[in-house]
């Protein structure tokens, strides 16, 4: 999961360069506008580390891409009050995009894995129902384990 370590690098990097960025925003605004940008890319973060351990991993990709579409609107938020320089917010602009990128290949590599599992899953069904047609019994779950415990002789 090589893809999931780098957004995971990326993301730590993005928040070493952007905390102390956020604390030269004015007073008024740093404990507003800075604590709410910080709070959503730690959050992305923390759905990307969950997807990168869960099994469920759809339901997290998602919920950091929208995280990190809620940071982007803020960022371009404190941009237009001119609370980053320029070179900070193409910095950011370009990191978002890297993200985001990032985020949408793990979204895609799990699409294509679960119709891979259907397509395996559609093969089993076909493959059960040519042999009840030609009058074979599908092996289940059940009949295999019986197999191999008769097979097996009784350990003392």
């Amino acid at each position: 999961m090589a893809e999931s370590d780098n957004i995971l690098t990326k993301l730590q990097d993005l928040l070493v360069y952007l905390i102390p960025q956020l604390n030269k925003f004015p007073r008024d605004q740093k404990f507003v506008l800075g604590d709410r940008i910080e709070t959503k890319l730690l959050d992305v973060q923390e759905f990307c580390l969950r997807a990168y351990y869960s099994r469920e991993r759809r339901g997290h990709l998602l919920e950091a891409n929208l995280q990190l579409e809620v940071a982007r609107h803020l960022v371009r938020l404190a941009n237009a009050l001119k609370l980053f320089s320029n070179h900070t917010y193409g910095v950011l602009a370009e990191s978002r995009a890297t993200h985001a990128a990032q985020v949408a290949a793990l979204q895609a590599d799990l699409t294509a894995a679960v119709r891979k599992a259907h397509e395996l899953e559609l093969n089993l069904v076909r493959a059960e129902a040519l042999l009840e047609a030609k009058g074979i019994q599908p092996a289940t779950a059940e009949s295999r384990k019986s197999k191999r415990a008769k097979e097996s002789p009784d350990q003392p």
